[in-house]
């Protein structure tokens, strides 16, 4: 896939809100592939999970509190 559609399907991760995320990102730590990312590789996987968890730590301790 090339970058524009990573990009693309980060913005779109994003919309889904902060507390999908962290569920996303709960998901990708245990090795479970969440249904929004099925047809990505590993590769694609790994980075919107680097992307995402570089997003969310913008939150630290207060989580989507903000």
């Amino acid at each position: 896939m090339t970058n524009e559609h990573l990009e693309n399907a980060l913005e779109e991760l994003c919309q889904l809100g902060c507390k999908k995320i962290n569920i996303l990102l709960g998901q990708l730590d245990q090795n479970v592939i969440p249904t929004e990312l099925n047809g990505f590789s590993k590769q694609d996987c790994d980075y919107l999970y680097a992307e995402l968890k570089s997003i969310m730590a913008i939150y630290g301790e207060k989580g989507c509190e903000i």
